[in-house]
């Protein structure tokens, strides 16, 4: 009869030889650690011996049995060679700073006729903290009451992302006034921290010390002198003396020089100054300023002395109105005087008296008879205007130079050009046109106007006085500035009522508010 012939099935197990005749069968029984896979024609795990001699084992065979995959964590790599019963499988972490929550490999086992993996699958995880590349070591030092100046750290960390963990109670502007110790903490999201500690130390300065000399007199045999080397202190960094040196010259000659010293540490200043007295036992001239406005002509004399005569320019003055002052010399260059400059010439004012007369065809013929009248009463007029404003004579010039007669309708003016010196007091002008003013009212003074020659008669009926116009465009009058210089303003200087006196501006500022021009 037909038989197959003994079955041969890889990892098979037979209890006994199985039955080779056609018709036979018998159910796959696998080794161990292996299990049938597939199925026969007829869809089971059962084998047959067929009619042509084969068997019939359609796709079944024993299969090894194994673990499932087990996966891989998220940012690692699988290390495995199979997932048979026994086999390990280990992973490694690709970012930087990143670990495995287990080292330890998975190893598949049996559990109950059943291949499982010995334990969980274990995960990356960021176990780096940030990195501080520039914390300081040393600690740094502040001077007391002084902001710290904290250096910018730098920060890195592998997950890219970090907070900030400031110190409890950290101001970056408060100043310090104790040592303290701060911790800048950085913390990435996985909670790995790094700290930098930072020690701030009050810096304690020794006390600063400076002492200068005192006044200093150098003679004939000093030519120079190096005033650094007569300070004396300590504990500074930055000294200044100011000059550092005096040279004998014919500048300094006779001179007490004022040197100024300044020490600092970078949070004490001292300062403290002296004289430095250049003496020579001769006078020297050529040392002497040069006057403005005005000459100097100096003499030498016997034994070191010497003088000098200073001459004003034209129209210039001493305060005390002379035009010639002398200063002289004895010995050391003493002098017994600064040079004086000479002041511009005196200040012009000029006066009108407006006479209104009866008979206009009079004045036409007697002008010039009235005018050199008038004239004549000057040295009268002048010192009874001189009365009137010279409250300190020493310091105070007038001088009326003369008398012009104008005709106009209906009226004559008489014209007076006076000068005051640049000494008086410019507030004593106003107070001094004023009292003018009065005294050209007055009978006495008047008389003077009253002028009485053959055919020629002219009356004075209605007087009174205004500063006119100088350089000034028309309609305006000229008034003084305290400042100097001077401004034509709309006003007159002086305002009157009839024959009393109103107002008088004080300042030119007064004329600020109206229409004028600088002059």
């Amino acid at each position: 009869a037909p038989r197959c012939w003994p079955p041969i099935l890889k990892n098979a197990v037979f209890a006994s030889q199985p039955n080779t005749n056609v018709g036979s069968i018998f159910q796959l029984v696998c080794a161990a650690n292996y299990y049938a896979s597939g199925a026969s024609s007829q869809g089971d795990k059962f084998i047959r011996c067929q009619t042509n001699g084969l068997w019939d084992v359609g796709s079944l065979f024993c299969k090894e049995k194994r673990c499932v995959d087990p996966t891989t964590p998220t940012g690692s790599v699988q290390n495995s060679t199979s997932y048979k019963l026994g086999s390990e499988v280990s992973y490694k972490c690709l970012r930087n700073g990143y670990t495995l929550t287990s080292t330890f490999p998975l190893k598949c086992v049996e559990t109950n006729g059943v291949l499982l993996w010995d334990r969980t699958l274990p995960t990356c995880q960021d176990t780096m903290a940030p990195i501080i590349s520039n914390c300081p070591t040393d600690p740094i030092y502040v001077d007391p009451l002084q902001q710290v100046t904290l250096p910018t750290l730098q920060v890195e960390d592998n997950s890219g992302i970090y907070q900030t963990l400031l110190p409890n109670n950290f101001n970056p502007t408060q100043v310090i006034t104790k040592n303290e110790q701060l911790t800048f903490t950085y913390e990435d999201f996985s909670g790995n921290r790094k700290s930098c500690v930072i020690q701030v130390r009050l810096r304690i300065r020794p006390q600063m010390k400076l002492t200068c000399p005192t006044n200093i007199t150098i003679g004939e045999e000093t030519t120079k002198l190096t005033l650094r080397d007569k300070i004396q202190g300590e504990h500074y960094t930055t000294l200044v003396v100011d000059p550092e040196e005096i040279v004998r010259n014919s500048a300094t000659i006779g001179k007490e020089i004022l040197v100024k010293v300044h020490a600092s540490n970078g949070t004490q200043t001292l300062n403290c100054s002296f004289y430095v007295h250049v003496k020579d036992n001769k006078c020297h001239h050529e040392a002497l300023n040069k006057p403005a406005n005005g000459t100097m002509q100096c003499n030498s004399l016997a034994n070191g002395a010497a003088t000098c005569t200073i001459t004003c320019n034209p129209d210039h003055y001493f305060p005390n109105g002379a035009t010639t002052f002398t200063l002289s010399c004895s010995s050391n260059n003493d002098w017994s005087s600064e040079v004086l400059d000479c002041a511009p010439g005196s200040v012009h004012y000029t006066l009108a008296q407006f006479t209104i007369i009866q008979n206009l065809n009079q004045l036409r013929d007697c002008e010039s008879k009235f005018e050199t009248a008038l004239n004549n009463s000057l040295p009268q007029m002048i010192s009874q205007l001189n009365s009137k404003c010279s409250t300190e004579p020493s310091k105070f010039i007038m001088k009326v130079e003369s008398v012009k007669v104008v005709q106009e309708i209906l009226k004559v003016i008489l014209y007076f050009n006076i000068s005051l010196t640049p000494t008086l007091a410019e507030t004593a002008v106003v107070p001094c046109l004023g009292n003018l003013h009065i005294l050209l009212n007055t009978n006495s003074f008047q008389d003077h106007f009253n002028f009485t020659q053959n055919e020629c008669q002219i009356k004075t009926l209605r007087p009174y006085l205004k500063v006119l116009p100088g350089t000034c465009s028309p309609n305006k009058y000229f008034i003084p500035k305290t400042s100097g210089g001077s401004i034509c303003c709309k006003y007159s200087l002086c305002h009157f009522s009839g024959m009393k006196l109103q107002r008088c501006m004080t300042q030119w500022s007064e004329c600020q508010a109206h229409d004028h021009e600088v002059v």
